[in-house]
């Protein structure tokens, strides 16, 4: 049955409210128009109904956050929860909407294939998610896992093993987790965010970019001790506790931050790709490292030297390079 199943690409694009999830998911589909690849862009955040984008697919279809609210008599954190679990526990719709984009998509492919108008990038859609701002549903909260195991055709232990509808789609998605960096001028705070990116690494199990966005704003936050290699690279935190402020409240706190930061230097996955939106050249990094980890970068390219051709500015020095002008 594996072999039957249509393999495509993407990224589901996470973190905190305000951290510029949904800016930067439009930012990624204004790119994907640029380099003229076709997309299905889908809206998993209930309560987002304006958006820059319109997305093809919306949740808002399924489920309501308002609604959920009056007939659940439940807050916005446990709103946005129950909405996520029941796509979760209604997985066969959400297959079955992909899969009518999917269609719609492929039609329009194959009509440009024949007129020979297109490059190999247009073989086949590329899908793009934008999720809700609760860092809840990244950290500990099962059914946004099992989602995402459900779109990539993953046997999880705590699967619902009841599904009985023909699967026709394998979604290989890499996690882009967003992080504003505005938190780079609080040292306390900006290892609490570098564990939540850890701990949303560890839980969700995918493919993991972790993004700095705004930087284009960094300065305008709030002084910064380092530069801005330093907050991607993460090369030693004990810097960044000796930093903090001597402010007997945040003095209280010091030992459990060395703890956290100890954490998160054992376990040394954590750094971060600088993004800023209106810099085509780090955006076009950022989806390079995004197409390696979910695979697209090589799975639909026609010949080496396609590979090489679509990659040209960023591939043979992507690490020297990744920051730009901005070190």
């Amino acid at each position: 049955m594996a072999n039957s199943l249509e393999i495509l690409h993407g990224q589901m694009i996470i973190g905190p409210a305000g951290s510029g999830k949904t800016t930067l998911c439009n930012a990624m589909i204004n790119l994907m128009k640029s380099i003229d690849r076709e997309i299905i862009v889908i809206n998993l955040d209930p309560d987002n109904a304006i958006l820059p984008f319109n997305p093809h697919i919306d949740i808002s279809e399924l489920v309501q956050l308002t609604d959920v609210m009056q007939t659940q008599n439940l807050g916005p954190n446990g709103s946005f929860l129950f909405c996520i679990d029941l796509l979760s526990k209604n997985f066969q719709w959400l297959h079955g909407r992909i899969t009518e984009e999917f269609q719609k998509a492929k039609f329009r492919i194959d009509k440009l294939n024949r007129n020979k108008t297109i490059e190999s990038n247009r073989r086949k859609p590329y899908v793009i998610f934008d999720c809700p701002g609760q860092i809840e549903l990244y950290t500990n909260f099962p059914a946004f896992k099992h989602l995402i195991n459900q779109l990539g055709n993953v046997s999880t232990i705590d699967q619902d093993k009841t599904e009985d509808f023909k699967r026709t789609l394998d979604i290989r998605l890499t996690t882009v987790n967003v992080v504003d960096s505005f938190y780079a001028s609080d040292p306390s705070k900006f290892i609490t965010v570098v564990l939540n990116s850890l701990t949303s690494m560890l839980h969700l199990e995918t493919p993991f970019v972790n993004v700095l966005s705004k930087i284009d704003l960094i300065e305008n936050y709030g002084k910064t001790d380092f530069g801005i290699d330093f907050y991607c690279e993460l090369p030693d935190l004990t810097k960044l506790v000796d930093q903090i402020s001597n402010d007997p409240y945040l003095k209280k706190y010091r030992k459990l931050t060395e703890s956290f930061a100890s954490v998160i230097e054992n376990y040394g996955l954590v750094s971060y790709v600088p993004v800023d939106i209106k810099n085509q050249d780090l955006l076009m990094r950022a989806l390079a490292l995004i197409d390696r980890a979910n695979g697209f970068y090589i799975s639909d390219m026609s010949s080496n030297e396609d590979v090489l051709n679509y990659y040209r500015m960023i591939q043979a020095d992507f690490e020297a390079n990744r920051y730009g002008d901005l070190v």
